[in-house]
């Protein structure tokens, strides 16, 4: 038996094409014929057989390369970090969501496979680690589950195994030697930029820092408090089409936020010696 999530998400999209697809102007005969196509398109086994040859069309990434140029195109990068208690902010030291690239048209696709399941593992994991559940959801007669599941997976797979870089990527020299260097190609993470994202729009405006903050409005102790950061500015990828550049772009509206990371500006200090008495001259009686 199928997993609800699965009926549900099939369902919804169903109801979600024949909403765009049948309109007020079609005949009775037409809306029948078209109502009755999408029916059949979205019948479990012909929709997931389907979905599996569309996975193809895009790639789980970690570092998108369009974040740097609209028209940079490298391989697929899909960083597998270990995590190591180094005290860095980097790959692996932070559970981050993995990006995707690739067809807008396939986006459906990595929706159903971010689906989770009972035990909260989504179809992906599922199939990445082939397990029994996964083999009953894709049981169909007249379909193969190893070749569904090989399309699936083909969402982690390189397209172009071929190492390369392009020039609308960020090039930067690291000296490694006298007179050595490695050329870099620096590629943005976005899943950790979301994740600051998320984190400091959860520190500014979760329901308990606008508690705090009104009881600061009203002079009353909070049990809390809260914490803020000054001097944020927003930075956007894609323009008016994010989906262009990634799908967690996407999701977030084309927009993160940088840091601060300016030198400090320190006030000069100035000693002012006194002209007639020391204690009148440059002490603070108020302190």
């Amino acid at each position: 038996m199928l997993n609800p999530a699965i009926i549900e998400f099939l369902e919804l999209r169903k109801s979600e094409r024949l909403k765009k697809k049948i309109t007020a102007s079609m005949t009775d005969e037409e809306q029948a014929i078209e109502t009755q196509l999408i029916q059949e398109s979205y019948q479990p086994a012909v929709w997931i057989a389907d979905a599996a040859k569309r996975a193809g069309q895009l790639s789980l990434v970690s570092h998108p390369p369009k974040f740097s140029h609209p028209n940079a195109k490298i391989n697929h990068i899909l960083a597998q970090a270990d995590f190591n208690a180094d005290g860095y902010l980097r790959s692996g030291n932070l559970q981050s969501k993995e990006d995707v690239i690739g067809n807008a048209a396939a986006l459906d696709v990595f929706k159903f496979l971010t689906l989770a399941l009972q035990d909260e593992k989504t179809l992906l994991q599922h199939l990445d680690e082939n397990t029994e559940e996964v083999k009953q959801q894709f049981s169909f007669p007249n379909q193969n589950y190893e070749e569904l599941r090989a399309g699936f997976l083909s969402i982690k797979t390189d397209k172009d195994p071929s190492l390369r870089t392009h020039g609308s990527i960020k090039q930067v020299y690291f000296p490694i030697a006298e007179n050595d260097y490695h050329l870099l190609s620096i590629l943005t993470p976005s899943g950790l930029i979301f994740e600051l994202k998320n984190r400091i729009r959860d520190m500014r405006f979760s329901e308990q820092t606008k508690a705090a903050k009104e009881a600061k409005k009203k002079n009353l102790e909070h049990e809390t408090g809260f914490s803020d950061i000054y001097g944020l500015t927003t930075i956007g990828f894609g323009g008016t089409k994010p989906q262009n550049i990634s799908v967690l772009n996407s999701q977030n509206g084309g927009t993160s936020y940088l840091l601060p990371c300016l030198p400090p500006t320190l006030a000069a200090n100035h000693q002012r010696l006194p002209k007639t008495d020391f204690f009148i001259n440059c002490i603070n009686p108020g302190i």
